[in-house]
């Protein structure tokens, strides 16, 4: 959402797209509402479920949601050039767990 702001008011102050200035301004305002009030609403929730330690990493809320848009497009790059490439975490790591990418020699 922040980049589709971004490119939508570069498009209409440097590349000459004609949009009203208040639907770009109202557009812009509502934009970094809505993202506040995420913020104030996670930072909240996890006050009064921990503590304020907890809650001031609300504030990097936006920094995840970049990683998650990153983690969108390279999933989808992988879907279309290798479809059948799974790049499998393993969880749960014990004793016993055997990796069955790595050849046992």
């Amino acid at each position: 959402m922040l980049g589709f702001t971004v490119i939508t008011y570069v498009g209409v102050k440097f590349i000459g797209l004609d949009l009203p200035e208040w639907l770009v301004i109202g557009g812009t305002i509502n934009m970094l509402a809505s993202n506040a009030l995420m913020i104030a609403f996670a930072g909240a929730a996890a006050w009064r479920r921990y503590n304020w330690r907890i809650a001031a990493f609300a504030l990097l809320n936006p920094l995840y949601w970049i990683l998650h848009s990153v983690a969108a497009w390279r999933a989808a790059w992988q879907m279309y050039f290798s479809p059948h490439r799974w790049e499998k975490t393993p969880h749960g790591l014990t004793e016993e767990y055997e990796d069955s990418s790595v050849v046992a020699e």
